[in-house]
């Protein structure tokens, strides 16, 4: 008798296949380790202070993605907002109540090249107000559903290789 064969249950694959619910546990407990060993971040900040505005940019494909806020810090505003666009097109946005650990998921319809974030109050943006944070992440829903916790940056290969020719060139 075969125990995978014979005795472990099984579970369906969407393409019809079988696996093995043993192998399926292991599966999913090794997801979350494998989503924080990669690189979740998709931008390079982690902490930023600024007042009135910020603007980032970014380089997002249309998508689902999480907005993490680990530490936020103001001392006046009850709420900020956090936009993505296009210039000149406005695309998402969606106000986030000042917090820890706060995180947003959004749809974004189209490419985008701008993050901005900005106090608010009562909807409005409200000028002239400072806000502070700490252990910021944008990275895709699925990510953040694997692993809710944040992640830092780490630069992609390409990226890597664009620095050491950087570097080489410089030398050169």
């Amino acid at each position: 008798m075969n125990f995978y064969k014979d005795v472990a249950p099984t579970a369906e694959t969407k393409d019809g296949d079988k696996i093995y619910v043993p192998d399926a546990l292991k599966y999913a407990q090794a997801i979350p380790e494998l989503v924080d060993r990669s690189s979740k971040s998709l931008i390079n900040i982690a902490d930023c202070s600024f007042t009135n505005y910020k603007d980032y940019t970014v380089s997002l494909e249309p998508g689902d993605y999480a907005v993490y806020f680990g530490q936020t810090i103001s001392n006046t505003e009850t709420s900020f907002r956090v936009a993505f666009y296009d210039p000149p097109n406005y695309v998402r946005g969606n106000a986030i109540d000042v917090g820890t650990d706060q995180c947003v998921v959004m749809y974004i319809p189209e490419h985008v090249t701008i993050m901005r974030i900005f106090p608010t109050i009562e909807g409005k943006i409200n000028t002239g107000k400072s806000l502070s944070f700490t252990n910021m992440m944008v990275c895709t829903k699925e990510a953040w559903y694997a692993s809710p916790k944040f992640t830092p940056y780490a630069p992609t290969n390409r990226e890597l290789y664009e620095m050491i020719l950087d570097l080489q060139s410089k030398i050169s």
